[in-house]
């Protein structure tokens, strides 16, 4: 006779293999999940467990254009979805698209909008603040922007010296602005991210050869406050393809996955004469050269240069905003 069917509770588990489960769940599954269990709801909205499980997600890439697409570069899965109307610059108007200066931190999206004084947004207050700070007019900021540990960080240089490249802060703890070290000066093309929660990184390439260089900052918040960067690793190879084709092109957005390895997304040319077309291509770069590469998107009719960057890396995240009366 056939033993009966035997049924299992998750919460039977022991706890760290309960944890390790939920660690590998992807945050938008956990947020929808509504556990009947009161050990496992306690366990996904301990505010311990939200930031172990964001530290522990891998980085996707996410652009906003006509629609939102969020891709995983690991699977190069990409999910769609309408631009909110909250991001659109007309209400009535979708080719007005989106504001196109985004930055990511902490699990949110950053929307800034170009108007020449600095404001920030008080989610508790849910209303913005406009600071009293004297503004540097000589320094020159690239557009694409970072935050590690809560302050904001740009590539900038001054008019009279365009060729020495530093890094340039906001500080939120004494609401400033901060020149924090030099960039190493090695190729003209920089490209700015972060670094395991708590470094910048720095990606250069030559225009000739188009070898890549990747430079990592010390660690950002030391007690010393000196900031330096040391070279990590440098590819090269005949299929590395130019990352950013032209001045006017969208800058690239680029993460790491495997050591000495980058995935990167950028713009790249298709065709000749009357069929060239503009396409998005998701690269995989290492030591050999070009691991893998794969076109997103194809455009014949714009040539991405209305956006700063092809995307921005963002950490689906479980983290709560202070919202008014919280």
């Amino acid at each position: 006779m056939a033993s009966p069917r035997r049924s299992w509770s998750l919460s039977l588990l022991p706890p760290e293999i309960i944890q390790e489960i939920f660690y590998k769940t992807p945050a938008e599954a956990l947020v929808l999940s509504k556990p009947t269990c009161k050990k496992l709801y306690t366990l996904i909205t301990d505010h311990s467990f939200i930031y172990k499980h964001f530290q522990r997600t891998q980085e996707h890439f996410i652009r906003a254009s006509d629609t939102v697409q969020i891709m995983d570069p690991i699977t190069r899965k990409i999910s769609v979805s309408p631009v909110p109307n909250e991001l659109l610059r007309h209400p009535f108007k979708i080719d007005t698209l989106v504001n196109t200066h985004m930055v990511h931190c902490d699990g949110f999206m950053l929307v800034a909008y170009d108007e020449p004084e600095v404001e920030i947004y008080e989610c508790k207050t849910s209303s913005w603040r406009t600071l009293d700070v004297e503004l540097d007019v000589g320094v020159i900021i690239m557009l694409n922007c970072v935050a590690v540990m809560g302050n904001m960080y740009w590539v900038a240089y001054r008019d009279e010296e365009v060729e020495t490249e530093f890094i340039w802060s906001f500080d939120f703890s004494d609401e400033s602005f901060k020149e924090i070290c030099f960039c190493p000066p090695s190729y003209d093309i920089s490209h700015l991210a972060s670094l395991n929660g708590d470094s910048l990184s720095l990606l250069k390439q030559d225009e000739v050869s188009r070898t890549i260089e990747v430079w990592v900052s010390s660690k950002l918040g030391d007690g010393d406050g000196d900031v330096s960067f040391s070279k990590y690793f440098s590819l090269s190879g005949p299929d590395i393809p130019a990352l950013r084709i032209d001045d006017e092109a969208a800058r690239p957005v680029y993460c790491f996955v495997k050591t000495k390895s980058v995935i990167v997304w950028c713009v790249g040319v298709e065709g000749e004469g009357d069929k060239v077309c503009r396409c998005l291509t998701l690269y995989e770069i290492d030591e050999d050269g070009v691991r893998n590469d794969k076109v997103t998107e194809r455009d014949y009719v714009h040539d991405y240069s209305r956006s700063n960057l092809c995307g921005y890396v963002y950490v689906p995240s479980m983290i709560p905003l202070p919202w008014v009366g919280e």
